[in-house]
């Protein structure tokens, strides 16, 4: 008799829980109570599943979430728009930091420059060859002057010949690179009392995207301190061609060595670490200041 009530009353707790965790309404109690005699196991996931987001406090009535879930949602979108507003103006702020290091590093130098952005690269086999910028003929840009890049962040060396302006538009410019097979100009090396003729040795073989040029050559040397030259010397523009508008002392970079070519011209080595894989913005130099 014990054993029977004892059994009678586990049933009734058990059918208790059982309708305390049908979902409300009577029709679905009803449908509810007999999935748990035709499907079992799928019944009490269910259950289980509905205990979790009651717990969790994500619980959903009538296939819509709760205005708690539907408030945390909107604050974490807004939270998130802020966020992107905020990375996105830090990013234009250091781009106008650096545009005002770069002006204030062109009064310590006499030169008058304008600062451009690259708005077109040549792709492929041309990468190393010219840039597009967006300043032309009413900036000022007139072809012949020479383009230097921009310094980098908290860089106070100065900055370092990167090619030269061939076509100007009036409002866009096309910019010859060092590494393009043709540049030429002039340059020396002041200390040494040696000039000659800046230039790129031909490449050997892959795309120039791939394999730029390591070095810059000094062509046809001429000084008597020639034998004195060495590494760490370094190379200036000389302002000696008959391009009127190059600028002189403009620094384009510093030695590595000596050598010659497969002709058996002598030639110097010298190492640009103006950076020509990627850069948005050069300054163009317009001409010497007057005193």
């Amino acid at each position: 008799m014990t054993e029977r009530l004892l059994s009678l009353l586990i049933a009734v707790i058990i059918g208790t829980m059982v309708l305390l965790l049908l979902p409300p309404g009577f029709s679905n109690r009803i449908e509810a109570a007999a999935r748990y005699i035709t499907h079992p196991a799928q019944s009490w996931a269910d259950c289980a599943a509905r205990m979790s987001r009651a717990a969790l406090g994500t619980a959903e009535t009538d296939g819509e979430q709760t205005p708690a879930l539907e408030k945390k949602q909107e604050e974490l979108a807004r939270v998130q728009l802020e966020y992107q507003s905020t990375k996105a103006t830090m990013e234009q702020m250091r781009w106008d930091l650096r545009l005002l290091g770069a002006h204030q590093a062109s009064y310590q130098h006499p030169f008058t420059v304008s600062i451009a952005k690259v708005i077109k690269r040549d792709p492929l086999v041309s990468y190393y060859d010219s840039v597009m910028i967006d300043c032309g003929a009413t900036d000022g840009i007139k072809t012949g002057q020479y383009v230097v890049a921009m310094p980098s962040e908290g860089d106070s060396a100065k900055p370092e010949l990167i090619g030269v302006i061939t076509e100007v538009a009036a409002t866009a410019s096309r910019v010859m690179l060092v590494t393009h097979p043709e540049f030429a100009i002039g340059c020396g090396i002041p200390t040494r009392n040696i000039t000659g003729v800046l230039r790129c040795p031909p490449k050997t073989s892959g795309l120039a995207l791939e394999n730029s040029s390591p070095y810059l050559e000094i062509a046809n040397p001429m000084g008597l301190e020639y034998d004195s030259v060495a590494p760490g010397d370094l190379v200036l523009t000389s302002g000696m061609e008959e391009n009127t508008e190059g600028t002189a002392n403009i620094l384009v970079g510093t030695v590595i060595g000596k050598g010659q070519r497969e002709d058996g011209m002598p030639v110097i080595r010298l190492k640009s670490s103006a950076k020509l894989d990627a850069f948005s913005h050069v300054i163009v130099v317009l001409g010497a200041k007057k005193k």
